[in-house]
């Protein structure tokens, strides 16, 4: 029996070791990972969504501040990643603060939250036709009222009202 276990622990090692190197190798790609991967969306929140859900795995499971900081800086319109920059945003809404930003990330702290309210504004006032967010959710209204408020939310930390 304990030759069986042995057999049994290589190959929930092996599966488990399979899971983070998949996992792992998602993260590193992410726009190409989260691509045509949108099998639902459960509500207007900026986490109620398989991108999303996809970007948080990401971000616990080590992308950190890098992944956030390459979801607000990197992304482009035509690649269609609206929701893993919302959710990149509920991370900042939350450690925007100067007193709860990464101390290793001072010098990136006020770019990036320029730059994600403008991501943002730019999803409900598209300034191209490659900005689709609107489409994508059918006008709704409870979708860009909650992006307003993320709007919001990241404003107060750079102190506009």
């Amino acid at each position: 029996i304990s030759g069986l276990m042995a057999i049994v622990k290589v190959s929930q090692t092996s599966a488990e070791q399979d899971a983070i190197e998949y996992t792992q190798a998602a993260c590193q790609s992410r726009p190409a990972a989260m691509k045509g991967r949108q099998m639902g969306d459960w509500s207007a929140a900026p986490w109620d969504n398989d991108e999303a859900a996809d970007w948080f795995e990401c971000y616990w499971n080590g992308g950190g501040m890098d992944l956030v900081w390459r979801t607000i800086h990197g992304f482009r319109a035509d690649t269609e990643q609206y929701d893993a920059v919302r959710a990149a945003c509920v991370v900042l809404a939350c450690f925007g603060s100067a007193y709860a930003w990464p101390y290793a990330y001072l010098e990136q702290r006020l770019p990036t939250l320029q730059a994600a309210i403008v991501l943002l504004q730019n999803m409900l006032q598209p300034p191209s036709e490659e900005w689709g967010f609107l489409e994508m959710w059918g006008n709704n209204a409870a979708v860009v009222a909650a992006v307003e408020e993320q709007i919001r939310q990241l404003q107060l930390h750079i102190g506009l009202p």
